[in-house]
């Protein structure tokens, strides 16, 4: 999933007001991409109060503790059922590693193992600017 995937599934699920539309029913590709764009928000946020996390893996632990909350907060708004919950879960984490590494790792897909922290790529400091041709999102 791609930056701009994720971030126009995550305002189709979210809205303006960052809350999730507890009205009809989204897919788990549409869910999981919402989830993923958010979990990295979150994941922002707690890197600006807490610094840069020790190396690649804790980061990417973090990152999906952040997108299995946020799936089970949508689960709960929705009503899913615990199929639904855990095929969410595991797809948006895999969708917020993906997104990790584009930003952090300058690359697509699911990297390969730990070579630690790799800072931002792109030279982008925020995650909704204009991206334009960087190596960021």
């Amino acid at each position: 999933m791609f930056w701009d995937d994720a971030s126009q599934a995550h305002q189709q699920v979210y809205g303006d007001d960052g809350q999730p539309d507890n009205q009809g029913h989204f897919s788990h590709e549409l869910a999981a991409g919402a989830i993923s764009f958010e979990a990295m928000r979150k994941y922002q946020q707690h890197e600006q109060a807490n610094g840069t996390p020790e190396n690649h893996t804790m980061a990417k632990d973090l990152l999906a503790s952040f997108a299995g909350a946020e799936a089970d907060k949508l689960v709960e708004t929705k009503g899913e059922d615990f199929y639904d919950r855990e095929k969410m879960k595991r797809d948006s984490q895999n969708n917020a590693s993906d997104l990790y590494d584009q930003k952090y790792q300058g690359g697509g897909g699911q990297g390969g193992g730990d070579s630690g922290y790799g800072g931002n790529q792109g030279g982008d400091s925020g995650y909704g600017g204009n991206q334009g041709g960087d190596s960021g999102y």
